[in-house]
């Protein structure tokens, strides 16, 4: 009768003896999928709590991915703008979609050295752009606290 043991992904069963095994974590392994990355996650040592997929894992303390309460807390908010923004953002523009690829201007607000700013763009990508540089000012104008908060994901 022989067992079956799941490794999760960036591990590897070492042999100790006839009887025993060991689970040793893969250096510099990194996850090729989200769900790769929270079976990862979940496989580790808890301090902080995060969610992936609606499932709650843990992160080591020597991670990089082990952020701080307060960082955590940042970023949720951060995505949560963003989310915001983006429906926001489709309602302003109608049926206006940006093509990157054509030489036609784009009105984008972005952030740039920790700053929110309004520019022209023709070809390089943006989640906030507009068609018209009114439409985009009044975005700003209406939204600049949720713009701020999404600023790090900007």
């Amino acid at each position: 009768m022989g067992y079956k043991i799941e490794v999760p992904p960036g591990y590897k069963i070492k042999k100790i003896d006839s009887t025993q095994w060991e689970l040793v974590k893969l250096e510099n392994y990194l996850p090729k999928t989200w769900e790769e990355f929270c079976e990862m996650i979940s496989a580790k040592d808890s301090k902080i709590v995060l969610t992936c997929n609606g499932k709650t894992s843990i992160s080591d303390e020597n991670e990089p991915y082990n952020w701080s309460p307060q960082q955590f807390e940042k970023i949720n908010r951060a995505m949560d703008a963003l989310y915001k923004l983006i429906k926001l953002r489709d309602f302003y523009n109608k049926e206006w979609l940006p093509d990157w690829r054509d030489s036609r201007e784009k009105y984008v607000i972005r952030a740039s050295c920790g700053e929110v700013i309004c520019k022209k763009s023709w070809s390089d990508n943006a989640v906030l752009a507009f068609e018209a540089a009114s439409v985009r000012d009044q975005f700003l104008e209406n939204f600049r606290d949720l713009i701020e908060i999404a600023k790090p994901l900007l």
